[in-house]
């Protein structure tokens, strides 16, 4: 399981992030893993929807698999 640690919330999180105008929700997770870990990756299959009523927001969970790129301890989203 890919975790990071947000740089907003300071929580542990897997990646993600909200959907672009225009954007599926497969093409939203690859962005949001590319931007938040510098790995890029495929999708394998959905996992599951949560919601979370505090938030207001429904998030899809992906199962996937590295395919490149270089894990980054730091981006301007993740403190690690």
């Amino acid at each position: 399981m890919l975790l990071s640690q947000r740089a907003d919330l300071k929580i542990w999180a897997v990646p993600g992030g909200r959907l672009d105008r225009g954007e599926t929700l497969a093409a939203c997770a690859l962005r949001e893993v590319r931007e938040e870990t510098g790995i890029t990756a495929a999708i394998t299959r959905p996992v599951g929807l949560y919601y979370a009523p505090g938030w207001n927001r429904l998030s899809v969970l992906f199962l996937g698999r590295k395919t490149g790129g270089k894990l980054l301890r730091q981006t301007h989203e993740t403190l690690d």
